[in-house]
């Protein structure tokens, strides 16, 4: 999402450009100058922008690089945005597998987990191990039950 966009949500978010520039600390000026494209925001905006959006400003900060960056430079900026998102969704992965519960505690099927490992596979590592796991015995061969 370029950073405009991420302003335009903010802004819908707000209510209208002039409350949008209340919540950010800035005047409505710089609000219609970064949707215009004639300011690119610094880091203490993006900072503050991230948060009222929920976002992460590691995000954000790619993102300008991207915008700013030499036509020869921007694969390895999108690149680096790409490896960003890939991790996000891999720690919320690894975050949902530690938080479920065992099947041996018997609130769980032992399916479900199977089943649950096959999403994070699909997700972490790509599609074909995820299909590899489910055409598998028990998925990663670690589960004794059956």
């Amino acid at each position: 999402m370029a950073i405009i966009d991420y302003v335009r949500k903010a802004k819908e978010k707000a209510g209208s450009q002039k409350k949008l520039a209340r919540a950010l600390g800035v005047t409505p000026t710089a609000i219609s100058f970064v949707l215009n494209g004639s300011l690119v925001p610094g880091e203490d905006l993006l900072m503050r922008l991230a948060d009222y959006l929920g976002e992460d400003p590691a995000a954000l900060f790619l993102q300008v690089k991207l915008e700013k960056a030499s036509v020869k430079a921007r694969p390895v900026w999108k690149k680096l945005l790409q490896h960003l998102t890939a991790a996000t969704i891999a720690g919320l992965m690894v975050a949902v597998l530690v938080q479920l519960p065992s099947p041996a505690s018997g609130s769980v099927s032992p399916d479900y987990v199977y089943y649950v490992k096959c999403l994070f596979a699909a997700v972490a590592f790509g599609i074909p191990l995820a299909f590899s796991a489910l055409f598998t015995p028990r998925g990663w061969g670690n589960d004794t039950n059956s």
